[in-house]
């Protein structure tokens, strides 16, 4: 499933008069079985800005500049993804956990050990930098 949402704010995004003067932020979320059944919230400079499923993506239009990315289930969250974005751009990620296979049972532990260490969230392709 593909969302598109407005800027954090609800309203319209910084610039966004024109589609080259706004950047923007996609997140795919890799299928898994890892909270498999529910949505992952997606948080660009703290505030909730979308809900991911298995399998999903979501888009998400901002102002050119700096901006932090990070996902969040519960307790769970990956460290904040630094980017910095200029006029037109897209940058592309990935989220996924960390371990897969039979790793991956070892998830609910981790959870409970190291939260910040069972979901990444990494830049595939876009953006100053890449």
């Amino acid at each position: 499933m593909n969302e598109e949402c407005d800027a954090p704010d609800g309203g319209p995004v910084a610039g966004s008069g024109s589609g080259s003067h706004r950047a923007v932020i996609e997140v795919r979320r890799l299928p898994g079985w890892f909270a498999a059944w529910r949505r992952i919230s997606i948080r660009l400079d703290g505030a909730p800005v979308g809900r991911i499923e298995a399998g999903g993506s979501l888009s998400i239009p901002v102002a050119p500049g700096s901006h932090s990315v990070d996902a969040r289930i519960d307790w769970v969250a990956t460290p904040p993804l630094e980017l910095t974005l200029h006029p037109g751009d897209t940058v592309r990620l990935e989220l996924s956990p960390r371990a897969s296979g039979p790793a991956g049972l070892l998830v609910g532990v981790l959870a409970l050990v190291r939260p910040s260490r069972v979901l990444e969230l990494r830049r595939v392709s876009g953006g100053a930098g890449v």
